[in-house]
């Protein structure tokens, strides 16, 4: 099936079955679009169909100038998610625009609300062990270069652990 008009042929991950565009590309052949994308979208290749997947009900979409991060589910195509988007067993972990994180079942198009990380999700690097997803944070801003997360996908939670680094 072609996509809906105005969305791009362009996946992020894939989870439940589905292809997943957690986020749309802001970017084309090198110019900016200057397009918002606030709504993420979901292929099925059983059913040939593609769904809007559900913004998360925590999520304020309002357009007030107080809102830092609105609906807006863009990013630049060759540089990828620069934010928590992780694969698991129990379904798709993501930051989405506001900076809080949830967990997405693509299977039946439901969020649930993982509580807020220990430090910003930029650009971070990820490895899924079971129902732990281990997080550190990329070597930039204020994030504390010797801390690493671990998202607890039973509870819900972050712990954290500082991790010595050795002198050079």
């Amino acid at each position: 099936a072609p996509a809906p008009e105005g969305v791009a042929l362009f996946f992020t991950s894939s989870s439940g079955g589905k292809a997943l565009q957690l986020y749309g590309p802001a970017v084309e052949g090198g110019s900016s679009l200057d397009v918002s994308y606030d709504q993420p979208w979901q292929y099925d290749p059983t059913t040939n169909e593609w769904t809007e997947i559900p913004i998360p009900d925590w999520l304020d979409c309002t357009t007030d100038a107080a809102v830092t991060f609105g609906c807006d589910w863009s990013i630049v195509p060759d540089i990828g998610s620069l934010t928590l988007e992780v694969v698991t067993e129990r379904g798709l972990v993501a930051r989405v625009p506001d900076g809080t994180v949830g967990l997405y079942d693509a299977a039946v198009g439901a969020w649930t609300r993982i509580d807020d990380p220990p430090f910003e999700l930029w650009m971070p690097t990820t490895a899924v062990v079971g129902d732990h997803v281990i997080v550190a944070p990329w070597r930039a801003g204020t994030n504390d270069f010797t801390q690493i997360g671990v998202l607890d996908l039973t509870s819900a939670t972050w712990t954290t652990d500082q991790v010595v680094i050795p002198p050079e």
